[in-house]
């Protein structure tokens, strides 16, 4: 499997027989597909990795949450600063 850069990935399915369009699989994803496709048993290691990666996944997900959550309050208060000041000058 290639690597996924925003562009839609094309991989070959066994277990449907046919061409399935996957978007944005992160490599932990593309990894366990290919796995699950072999019928490729994981390793502890493998097992213990892919849960880390799961699990930091998820921390980044949620800073990226706080993060954009900031910016909507801060774009309103801007709207809100603005409207203020063109009443001001009213």
């Amino acid at each position: 499997m290639g690597k996924v850069n925003g562009r839609k990935e094309v991989i070959y399915c066994k277990c449907l027989g046919e061409y399935e369009v996957t978007n944005m699989l992160t490599e932990i994803e593309q990894k366990v597909l290919y796995k699950v496709l072999k019928q490729e048993p994981f390793s502890e290691l493998e097992t213990e990795l892919m849960n880390r990666m799961l699990y930091l996944d998820e921390e980044i997900r949620h800073e990226v949450d706080k993060r954009n959550e900031v910016e909507e309050q801060l774009a309103d208060l801007f709207k809100e600063t603005r409207k203020n000041m063109k009443e001001v000058k009213k």
